[in-house]
């Protein structure tokens, strides 16, 4: 088992699937907190329509 995850940790595909989530994990951050705090942000639905592009982005 260790093995495989050293091989997987040297591997750059997994690398960067493990950013991707990361980034996808920090935008939901964002977009809960717009979420449940709407009074913070007037421009809400701006913010939305980005952070959906960049996600769409990330996931290809």
């Amino acid at each position: 088992m260790n093995v495989k995850l050293t091989k997987l940790r040297k591997n750059p595909n997994y690398q960067n699937k493990k950013k991707k989530f990361i980034v996808l994990r920090f935008f939901n951050i964002i977009v809960l907190f717009f979420r449940y705090f709407p009074h913070l942000c007037e421009t809400e639905n701006k913010l939305f329509e980005l952070f959906f592009l960049i996600t769409l982005f990330t996931n290809n």
